[in-house]
């Protein structure tokens, strides 16, 4: 019977041996959560960047982003600053994900160019046609399967009578660049965003200024092979149909066109604020509208995006405006927006 309760005891003995060593290693895990669980986000990029006035350069082309994981993650830019000016900018490389956010110090320089060089037409609109090429109506359709190498004019007339035109690969109706699910633009188009773009919002810019508030470019221009790096990284996280729901497949992103970037913080809390706001009812004056509109998403086939802007000139913005209702792009035209 004594035998029987000495190894009783022993065991309970044990038993709370066991508890106490949980507990304590339940204590360092909590206290040391932080560095054992840490999402690390490491990033690389140039301390300086050295340009010229209307360069149109991509200032994401050179920077990454990684996690612990070693998986890339999406880079923004945080601050103000005027590629058509020469000037000193004090800006950030933002870099978010799973709600952590990292940042990093950059210089922008932007020189005076030392000799003259023609400067580069605004492709807010259709270039000039090349007279040597020809030219065959066609519909919405068909526009779509047009290879982005051709040099070859084609033209369509959209659901709602609007005349559409494919020039050497991108898709022009009534004189706007078109980029979306449907129409492609060739690898290679753009470099920046256009100086008539940044001109425009410097002047919306300076107008929010007046009534105290800060709009900023977060994310302008980007490049075929930026948009690429961009998206796969989202499809990796999210999939190829929670990806396309908010992120262009190379080729068919706004961004890619020179005419859009997003504003201040990109997420869906930004409607929320003074500033978009603002932007929501006077965008439209500086020849601005809201990409992708609230309710719209059918149309452009893409979610609200209160950041999101692209530049039309302000006789198209203000029918888009719509008194505050806006219209989507695709809407208005009668043109699709699908991946085929």
């Amino acid at each position: 019977m004594n035998k029987k309760v000495r190894k009783h005891k022993k065991l309970r003995k044990f038993r709370v041996l066991i508890i106490l060593l949980i507990l304590v290693l339940g204590i360092i895990l909590l206290v040391n959560k932080d560095k054992l669980f840490k999402n690390e986000i490491t990033i690389t990029s140039q301390d300086e960047i050295v340009t010229t006035p209307n360069s149109n350069i991509d200032l994401l082309s050179s920077v990454t982003a990684k996690n612990s994981k070693n998986k890339d993650v999406l880079v923004t830019i945080r601050g103000d600053y005027d590629l058509s000016k020469p000037g000193t900018y004090e800006l950030e490389y933002v870099a978010t994900d799973s709600n952590k956010e990292v940042t990093k110090n950059f210089r922008l320089v932007v020189k005076e160019e030392e000799s003259t060089s023609k400067e580069e037409t605004p492709s807010t609109t259709k270039p000039k046609e090349n007279t040597n090429t020809s030219s065959s109506k066609g519909s919405t359709q068909s526009s779509n399967e047009t290879k982005t190498t051709t040099t070859t004019n084609k033209t369509f007339t959209t659901s709602k009578g609007f005349k559409g035109e494919v020039i050497n690969g991108a898709t022009y109706i009534e004189g706007i660049l078109i980029a979306n699910k449907t129409y492609v633009l060739p690898e290679n188009y753009g470099n920046g965003l256009t100086k008539e773009t940044q001109d425009a919002f410097n002047k919306m810019q300076a107008a929010a200024k007046l009534d105290g508030l800060n709009i900023y470019i977060s994310s302008g221009f980007r490049s075929y092979a930026t948009q690429k790096r961009v998206y796969n990284n989202y499809v990796k996280r999210d999939g190829i149909e929670g990806a396309d729901r908010y992120s262009s497949r190379p080729g068919h992103s706004d961004h890619q066109t020179g005419l859009a970037f997003d504003l201040n913080t990109i997420n869906d809390s930004f409607q929320y604020t003074a500033e978009a706001k603002w932007l929501a009812q006077n965008a439209y004056k500086y020849g601005f509208t809201i990409r992708f509109p609230k309710g719209r998403e059918e149309e452009t086939g893409y979610k609200y995006e209160s950041w999101h802007f692209r530049y039309v000139g302000e006789d198209l913005a203000t029918k888009l405006y719509n008194n505050g209702d806006w219209l989507s792009i695709e809407g208005y035209f009668g043109i699709t927006s699908s991946y085929a």
